[in-house]
C-alpha cells in the first residue's frame, strides 16, 4: 500500500485526495492546508491527518509520496523538504 500526503486542499488537491482515496492500492495519510476546514473536506471519508504545517507531516508520518498541489510560491520549499524526507514527489505546477 502506497502512503501519500497531499499538500494543498483546493480544487485540484481535493481531486487528488479523491483519487488516492478511491484507489485500493493507495492510502491518503495526510492533507495539508492552512485552511483546516478545507483540508477536513478533502480528507473526508479517510483516516488522514489534517495539518496546517507540511513540516509536521513530513516529520511525523510514514510516507511514500507527496502530491504538492498548493500555490506556486510554496512548491520549491515543499518539494525539497519532501525529497529530503525520502518521498517521491508529484508537483502540480512548475516550481517557482
Amino acid at each position: 500500500m502506497m502512503k501519500i500526503a497531499v499538500f494543498g486542499a483546493g480544487v485540484i488537491g481535493k481531486l487528488r485526495c479523491d483519487t488516492i482515496r478511491d484507489n485500493p492500492e493507495t492510502e491518503l495519510v495526510a492533507v495539508v492546508d492552512p485552511d483546516l476546514e478545507r483540508a477536513k473536506g478533502a480528507a473526508a471519508g479517510t483516516a488522514a491527518v489534517v495539518e496546517p504545517d507540511f513540516r509536521r507531516v513530513l516529520g511525523g508520518q510514514d510516507l511514500d509520496a507527496v502530491v504538492v498541489s498548493g500555490p506556486v510560491h510554496v512548491h520549491e520549499e515543499q518539494c525539497i523538504a519532501a525529497f529530503e524526507a525520502g518521498c517521491h514527489v508529484l508537483c502540480e505546477k512548475p516550481l517557482s
